[in-house]
């Protein structure tokens, strides 16, 4: 639609031109026809910057009023040739080439080559660096491993941000001048994408039908919670994203009752709150709502530490050993707590578990979420 309205602009610009210029056309030599003349002119450019900044492309990084005004410009100075070629140059997304040498992090193209600039021939060709071996490479700050330590940080892109973040962070102290700019443009933009969401939902919540507050104030708790568990917030600012995670939370179980999913929830950001009685209620009006017991246990397990409940801690973890004994779900977590409370194995199980912190409940039914 614009560029039909740019051409009719055009067409309208060239007319006028052409019966001004042959002979016996327009009598320009008065002031009035000249006045008009001008004036249909300057109408046409208007109208062509207006349309050229309707609908500028993607690559565009100016406001409306910028583009229209120097649309209008050289509409006014170039008619007809302008804006059909503003036109072309913004439909063919014709972009000046950036020199590629002052930019040092474009020389690796593609995440394929960087994991293979990464490997290993340890434990195989085709795995990606691990965590471990990036963090490695962030710690050798010499001048001759600078180039290594920015393809180090660039490998970051591949991981999941809870994991990435720390990365970053470390990052931050680099002595290279582009490890750090790189770093901190990360984790802004980890930042902004969360915020983006956090004001799209709270907009989108304040003319919402009453049956879809449930799930905006659960998506919104979802977000506040993301900045807290991907470690972009910290201080303050991690407080406030825990007790606004919290009370939208709250809220969603409110107006939802026996949402086993939001009451699991809740009860992961009062356990990181470190608020244990508010856990384990929740943990427990989720598991009467159907939640599975055996996904609760480790977060149980972990209340019972922070209540120095040692012998609770021991129950829980036999019973999760005994729900599933060789599952890849349950056994770090047995792995991690038997390390933690100083035992090299667990205790054999000589009887059932006794009922710590919430009762036993019989087998979950199918939740429909």
């Amino acid at each position: 639609m614009g560029a039909i309205a740019v051409g009719a602009f055009a067409s309208v610009d060239l007319a006028l031109f052409v019966v001004a210029l042959v002979p016996r056309g327009l009598p320009l030599t008065t002031t009035g026809m000249l006045l008009a003349f001008l004036g249909i002119h300057v109408c046409c450019s208007l109208g062509a910057g207006v349309m050229l900044a309707g609908d500028p492309p993607s690559f565009l990084r100016h406001k409306w009023i910028e583009v229209t005004i120097f649309g209008a410009i050289v509409a006014f100075f170039v008619p007809v040739v302008g804006p059909v070629g503003m036109l072309l140059v913004f439909g063919l997304g014709f972009t000046e080439p950036r020199p590629v040498g002052s930019e040092p992090w474009l020389a690796v193209e593609t995440q394929e080559e960087l994991d293979a600039q990464l490997r290993s021939g340890v434990r195989g060709r085709k795995r990606r660096a691990s965590v471990y071996e990036i963090g490695a490479m962030l710690r050798e700050r010499t001048k001759e491993t600078e180039a290594a330590r920015f393809e180090a940080i660039l490998a970051t892109r591949g991981l999941p941000d809870r994991v990435a973040v720390p990365l970053l962070k470390s990052a931050l102290s680099d002595p290279s001048d582009e490890i750090r700019l790189y770093a901190f443009s990360r984790l802004e933009r980890m930042r902004d994408e969360i915020e983006r969401r956090i004001a799209q939902v709270t907009r989108a919540i304040e003319g919402a039908e009453e049956e879809e507050m449930p799930r905006l104030h659960l998506r919104l708790a979802e977000c506040h919670w993301e900045l807290a568990f991907a470690g972009l917030a910290e201080g303050i600012v991690l407080t406030q994203s825990l007790a606004s995670a919290q009370h939208h939370a709250s809220t969603a179980c409110e107006l939802l009752p026996g949402h086993a999913a939001a009451e699991f929830f809740l009860g992961r950001i009062f356990v990181r709150m470190r608020d244990v009685e508010n856990a384990v209620a929740a943990f427990a009006r989720a598991m009467e709502a159907g939640y599975p017991r055996v996904k609760l246990l480790p977060y149980l397990a972990e209340c019972a530490f922070y209540r120095r409940d040692y012998v609770s801690v021991r129950g829980l973890l036999r019973e999760l050993e005994m729900f599933a004994p060789d599952n890849s779900f349950s056994r770090p977590v047995l792995e991690f707590w038997d390390d933690l409370l100083g035992q090299s194995t667990l205790p054999p199980l000589q009887s059932e578990p006794p009922a710590v912190l919430i009762p036993s409940s019989p087998p979950p039914k199918e939740l429909a979420r």
